[in-house]
């Protein structure tokens, strides 16, 4: 058992599981997500649904794709996301780093999501990415 996995058995009691593909079902927990732009420069994009090795590319090109589009600030709202695995953490570090480079800023919203809160935390992520508590606060924060 690893380290992680180990931090992760003390705080609640089981370890997730890597899906594999033989784990998906129709109507499964698919990637899902919408768009909205609150205000001129800032896109809100909210990702629904399991973020793991058979879902970061789709995630990846999904947030990247709505950088691009963006002027000022992008807020990745991941409250809504069941699972986020380590492929979803590495889509996370790069587009971060992608971000600053373009001088974009991206804020990440968890929404007390514990899962997700989780999955940051033990990645190292939380130190890194800009967490903000709510869309609202992510978007009207200067």
């Amino acid at each position: 058992m690893t380290t992680i996995e180990s931090a992760l058995r003390q705080q609640t009691g089981t370890v997730p599981r890597p899906r594999s593909a033989g784990d998906l079902v129709p109507g499964g927990p698919e990637l899902r997500s919408s768009v909205r732009r609150p205000r001129a420069g800032a896109v809100v994009l909210t990702v629904r649904g399991d973020v793991d090795l058979l879902t970061a590319a789709e995630f990846a090109e999904t947030v990247r794709g709505r950088l691009r589009d963006t002027d000022d600030v992008l807020v990745l709202d991941l409250s809504g996301v069941g699972f986020l695995g380590t492929a979803g953490l590495a889509v996370l570090a790069e587009v971060h780093d992608h971000a600053e480079r373009r001088g974009h800023r991206l804020r990440v919203v968890a929404g007390g999501n514990r899962s997700v809160l989780r999955a940051l935390t033990a990645g190292g992520l939380h130190r890194r990415l800009d967490l903000s508590p709510s869309v609202d606060l992510a978007v009207d924060t200067p």
